[in-house]
């Protein structure tokens, strides 16, 4: 202990004793300080007394007192600065020391928060002070008083939440019980640090819906058996609620040999999980109504890369602290410190192309490394606690380099052991930069194998020794063996392969099994049946121990892993963008396979790598990279809260997204006693009509495809269909066939079908009643894409149905005829994305038809063409303008959103670019025109200035809008929403 530090602290104790003598006020004012979190308390706005009068737990403190510890006690205290405003805290570290008893209590940190919070409240509806937005959540953590946050709403969405998810994340992610409230801050945080704060309760409540399931139709009496409704013998009926142990169970519609069975299981609570919320949660402010998301398991999202995250690596560092590296198709390594969320350094700059693979290394009498290796065939090597590089690089540029392991000598050295393309294997020595041996397996009959390296690991064996194991593709027969080398010596690396483990199949991946207490390694083989074989393998005794995982649908597994999370040995298996993890547990009658917990969802891309973060408080998590461009931070439990999507011929549930929810096209219109109705098409090609009130399904779904023989695009578009009479149709089209229904009487039996047109083919006769006028057919392979309606004098409604390059204008009657068919003019290789009419001011109307490359105008009742525009747009509207114009608008790839006029052709105006990506959807709403894009955001605009009004991170892909009054509907890749406008129009209220 610091000798000058005692004397000082033994000048302050007695500086204390003497301010307690004159009054006892004066110590809590200096205890507040104490327990100050960040740079100190302010004094102009009353927090330091109030931290004070919540410390001592006594009668009110005088605003004079603090006046009086600044003239007695001056040489203790020290101004500062924080948050533009000016702070006070103790003038020594000594001083603060001097109270660390009570800096530790948690209950007095409790009565801070609970102190502050009442402050805060009794200032509505002004902001609350900035040491509150910025330390409260600080306090809470010290007094894990989770519980009281969610107590004050309209407090906790103007904290900061970047600060407050991460006090979450650091004492109670992994850990704790979390409140449904704080579990969506963790799970939404990097969308509620974009978003203002009258925001941030609709935010916070898409996020809840994410995490709790939501049933697909709810009943009067759950407990009463639900209606049953029979459609042409090809659904099934709606099954009954029950509650069982505790867990709700809500079964939605069957439909014969293609079933959709939906199966919502309540959650309950879990360590690191949301505790069951239960009713759909209210918003202030009403700006979120309903929805119906898909359920993914809590998870912290880290934006890591700009572009696809390949690999991942635990790196625990000299200080104690486990770090986490990331390495993207942006070419950078990237550090993360896991226990925060927060981004460690700045980005890893030096390989030419993506960066393949990560390894720690530790070399002796030296700190841990990194190791990374790129697609430019290089390997690096990185100090992760400077951000620096370390030592000679590999530059070997045979071919990228796709995996790396550190392999331990018995002599403490290490060397590197790399693969990739190069079709064998290099030991590399780190020290001094040389290849020390190479590789090159033979296979059974003695020639070399010639193909890539797609699995490698190290093995550490007894004695510090290690054995290198791979597996390599072999291209014109399959290699049916690991194949083993080592132990290694660095006065002699080339040593003899040791035998092979035979396989029955293809490997799919070799592991070392962590914290074994023998040598052991796993494989998975690849089979045709859709099983997977599973093998320990001891290669002390060469013993080996078998188990078979089922339930594969058939779907590619891309990366296998094994972890150590809580003790216990997983297997990871990665299929698209979900991961599912096993335990593995061996026992004297044989190997066991049992599945661990819920499936891992919510990448919006293919996952990449997984990895176990064995974090130095005792908490394993586990983090997957994935496509997306993120990083996601999991706290898997064992008990299965969630049930797997269905598994039939039309969806693969690597998706991870119930194909219901995987909403590709939405519309709304009213019914003749003016409610609204709400339709919806999805990935599996079904369409919905859906209670606008209440967000549930109003009739059982209908196949958008009835007369299906091979077809199937994984999409399903509706349009709202106005006729002449003033009633309102549902046209709903997928692969080939456009189906008309009247939402007044459902779309559950035959007559409610008008008519269906047979898109793509010639028909005559039949049910259908549609008939094609000419002899003009569009290509065999041109899916429904988009659909527009108008209503134009003296021909009516007019359906135009695109498809391929191809749209053709129909009137949606019961015969179905068709007006004529026009195609893209040949300038654009591009199919059609999106079709509209928008009215001119003379009379008429124009048909804009968008592509990848171009936007054309053509006039709606001739079809000729008037104007191409070299425009890559991806969504279209018409949107009505004061004085009765309308103008169009499109939604360009850009991000850019831009108004037409239908009149001169020409933009009008500047483009409205915020979004950042695509834009994928726009709808106009009582005057404000509503867009969303890649960027996960709805923004709303004033289209008579061109300017933004608001801005909505929701978190979620957006594929589609629909707009019926003050609602806005919000069709996403994860479900379905709605949202309402206040009464000025154009934003949420």
């Amino acid at each position: 202990m610091n000798p000058l530090a005692g004397d000082v602290g033994t000048l302050f104790g007695a500086a204390v004793d003497r301010l307690a003598r004159q009054h006892p006020d004066l110590p809590d004012l200096l205890l507040a300080l104490a327990l100050a979190q960040g740079r100190g308390l302010p004094r102009v706005d009353g927090t330091w007394v109030t931290v004070a009068e919540a410390v001592s737990g006594r009668q009110p403190i005088d605003e004079e007192m603090v006046g009086r510890l600044l003239a007695a006690a001056a040489p203790y205290v020290m101004l500062d600065t924080e948050h533009r405003q000016a702070v006070y805290r103790l003038a020594h570290r000594a001083f603060v020391e001097r109270f660390q008893d009570e800096r530790a209590d948690p209950g007095r940190h409790r009565r801070i928060v609970r102190a502050l919070a009442a402050a805060a409240q009794a200032r509505q509806p002004r902001p609350p002070r900035p040491y509150l937005v910025h330390h409260l959540a600080d306090h809470a953590a010290i007094a894990q008083a989770w519980d009281d946050l969610p107590r004050w709403p309209w407090l906790l969405d103007h904290l900061d939440p970047d600060g407050l998810a991460g006090a979450v994340l650091r004492t109670a992610f992994g850990r704790l019980d979390l409140p449904p409230e704080l579990a969506a801050v963790l799970a939404a945080r990097h969308a509620l640090c974009a978003a203002a704060p009258g925001d941030r309760a609709a935010i916070r409540a898409v996020a809840r819906a994410r995490m709790v399931p939501q049933p697909e139709f709810v009943a009067t009496n759950p407990d009463a058996l639900l209606p049953r409704f029979v459609v042409e013998d090809r659904l099934a009926r709606y099954e009954r609620s029950q509650t069982t142990d505790g867990v709700t169970i809500h079964e939605s519609w069957v439909a014969g040999s293609r079933p959709l069975t939906v199966v919502h299981r309540a959650r309950s609570a879990r360590a690191g999980r949301p505790r069951r919320a239960g009713a759909q949660p209210s918003v202030s402010g009403g700006a979120l109504r309903w929805a119906r998301l898909q359920p993914n398991p809590l998870h912290v999202r880290l934006p890591a890369h700009a572009g696809p995250v390949r690999a991942l690596a635990a790196v625990p560092v000299a200080d104690g602290r486990m770090l986490l590296a990331s390495g993207g198709d942006d070419g950078t390594v990237r550090l993360w410190n896991p226990a925060t969320g927060q981004a460690v350094g700045d980005p890893l700059r030096r390989h030419e192309g993506p960066v393949l693979a990560l390894a720690p290394v530790t070399l002796p009498g030296a700190p841990v490394l990194l190791a990374s290796g790129g697609d430019d065939g290089t390997v690096r090597l990185w100090n992760p606690v400077t951000g620096q590089p370390a030592g000679a690089s590999l530059i070997d540029r045979a071919g990228a380099v796709r995996h790396l392991a550190a392999v331990p000598l018995s002599d403490g050295q290490v060397l590197l052991a790399v693969g990739g393309n190069n079709r064998s294997i290099r030991l590399w020595n780190p020290a001094t930069g040389l290849i020390v041996s190479r590789l090159d397996p033979p296979d059974r009959h003695g020639t070399p194998i010639l193909g890539p390296v797609q699995s490698m690991t190290a093995v550490p064996m007894p004695e510090g020794r290690t054995v290198v194991a791979a597996f390599l593709a072999q291209p014109f027969r399959p290699d049916l063996q690991v194949h083993l080398w080592g132990p290694f010596r660095l006065e002699d690396p080339v040593s003899a392969a040791l035998p092979g483990l035979s396989l029955t199949a293809k490997a799919a991946m070799v592991a070392a099994v962590p914290s074994a207490d023998r040598p052991t390694l796993a494989t998975v083989e690849e089979t045709i049946d859709g099983d997977w074989p599973l093998r320990l393998h001891d290669l002390a005794t060469r013993r080996e121990q078998r188990a078979t995982i089922a339930g594969s649908g058939g779907r590619r597994v891309e990366r296998w892993a094994v972890l150590r999370v809580r003790d216990e040995t997983l297997l990871a298996a990665v299929v698209e963008r979900v991961v599912k993890l096993w335990a593995i547990q061996r026992g004297l009658f044989g190997l066991r396979v049992t599945p661990y917990g819920d499936p891992l969802t919510g990448h919006a891309g293919a996952v990449r790598d997984v990895v176990a973060l064995a974090m130095p408080d005792g908490r394993s998590l586990i983090a997957t990279a994935a496509d997306d461009g993120t990083i996601r931070l999991w706290s898997p439990t064992p008990d299965r809260q969630e049930a797997a999507p269905p598994d039939n011929e039309w969806f693969s549930t690597s998706r991870g997204v119930d194909p219901a929810l995987d909403v590709t096209s939405i519309a709304a219109g009213a019914l003749p006693d003016g409610r609204p109705w709400l339709a919806t098409g999805s990935r599996d090609e079904w369409f919905r009509l859906w209670d606008t009130e209440r967000g549930t399904l109003a009739r059982p779904p209908v196949e958008s495809q009835v007369d299906r023989t091979t077809w199937f695009t994984g999409s399903a578009t509706v349009a709202v269909v106005p006729m002449p009479d003033g009633s309102t149709l549902l046209a709903a089209g997928s692969g080939h066939v456009v189906r008309l229904v009247d939402p007044a009487t459902g779309s559950s039996g035959p007559a409610a079908e008008l008519g269906r047109i047979p898109w793509g083919r010639w028909s005559s006769s039949g049910p259908d009643n549609a008939r094609l006028l000419g002899d003009a057919r569009i290509a065999a392979f041109a899916p429904v894409v988009a659909m527009a309606v108008v209503l134009a004098p003296g021909q009516g409604t007019i359906l135009a149905v695109a498809g391929g390059r191809t749209v053709q204008l129909w009137t949606p009657t019961a015969a179905g005829l068709r007006l004529r068919r026009l195609s893209v003019q040949a300038e654009s290789d591009q199919d059609i994305r999106a079709v509209a009419f928008v009215r001119r001011s003379a009379g008429g109307a124009l048909l804009a038809i968008a592509t990848a490359g171009q936007l054309e105008l053509r006039e709606a009742d001739t079809g000729s063409p008037l104007s191409v525009q070299p425009v890559s747009v991806a969504a279209m509207a018409a949107v009505p303008m004061p004085g009765g114009s309308t103008m169009l608008a499109v939604g360009e790839d850009d991000g850019a959103v831009r108004l037409w006029s239908p009149d001169t052709l020409l933009p009008v105006g500047g483009p409205m670019l915020t979004h950042r990506g695509r834009v994928r959807a726009i709808a106009t709403s009582r005057g404000a025109l509503v867009s969303g894009g890649d960027d996960q955001t709805l923004r709303w605009w004033d289209p008579v200035r061109g300017t933004e009004v608001r801005v909505l991170p929701l978190g979620l892909p957006i594929s589609g809008l629909a707009t019926w009054g003050s609602m806005v509907f919000v069709a996403t890749g994860e479900g379905l929403l709605r949202l309402d406008l206040d009464e000025g129009g154009g934003a949420p209220s």
